[in-house]
C-alpha cells in the first residue's frame, strides 16, 4: 500500500446545479498502485479534504501489478473532523437487474448462425451474451 497521494488526485472539472456559492460537483481522476478495498476506505481521502466535497465523483485507476482497472466513487461525507467517507458508484449503468432464465452453454464466443438455423447456436450465443451482461451489471 502507498497510501493516499495528493498530487495524484487530479481535478478534471465541475458542473454547477442549482443556485448557492457551494452548489457544483467536480469530477477527479485519482491514479493509484493502492488496492479498490484500500481506496474506498474510510479515511483515505482524509488528506484531501479542503478539496473534495461530498456528491464529487473521482475515477480510481487502481493497479496493483497486474491489469489497471477504474471504477468510480462518490465522495459521501467530508466532516470538518474524522473520515472522508466514499461510496463505490454501483449503478453508473442505470441499476440493471441482472438477466435470468438463459439456457446454452456459456463462452466467450458469440457464433454466427449462418444461413442454417440452430436453436443451439441461438441458445449459446444468448447465453454467453447474458452472462457478460451479468459480469458488467455485478462489476
Amino acid at each position: 500500500m502507498a497510501g493516499f497521494e495528493q498530487t495524484s488526485l487530479v481535478r478534471l472539472g465541475s458542473a454547477p446545479y442549482g443556485t448557492g456559492v457551494d452548489k457544483a460537483n467536480s469530477i477527479y481522476l485519482y491514479p493509484t498502485p493502492d488496492a479498490w478495498a484500500t481506496v474506498i476506505a474510510a479515511g483515505y481521502f482524509n488528506a484531501a479534504r479542503g478539496r473534495l466535497k461530498k456528491g464529487d465523483t473521482v475515477i480510481v485507476v487502481y493497479d496493483t501489478g497486474s491489469t489497471p482497472t477504474c471504477r468510480l466513487l462518490t465522495i459521501a461525507a467530508v466532516p470538518s473532523s474524522g473520515n472522508v467517507t466514499s461510496t463505490a458508484a454501483t449503478d453508473g449503468i442505470g441499476g440493471l437487474t441482472p438477466l435470468t432464465a438463459a439456457s446454452g452453454t456459456t463462452g466467450n464466443t458469440v457464433s454466427d448462425v449462418g444461413t442454417s438455423f440452430s436453436q443451439a447456436t441461438l441458445n449459446n450465443n444468448f447465453k454467453a451474451l447474458a452472462d457478460k451482461i451479468n459480469a458488467i451489471i455485478d462489476a
